[in-house]
């Protein structure tokens, strides 16, 4: 079974993952960007104070 065999990587981009935790609330939540920006921080603190 041995053996060697060639792998060919291949990059798509690059994304940007937040995550929002609140363990007693039972929340969680990832929202994912094409960058980091001050937007986006505050879009997803934004979401965390609305209900």
């Amino acid at each position: 079974m041995g053996g060697r065999f060639a792998v060919e990587y291949q990059r798509n981009g690059v994304r940007e993952f937040m995550m929002i935790c609140e363990p007693k609330r039972g929340f969680r939540e990832v929202m994912i960007t094409e960058r980091r920006t001050k937007i986006d921080f505050a879009q997803s603190m934004k979401r965390i104070v609305e209900p």
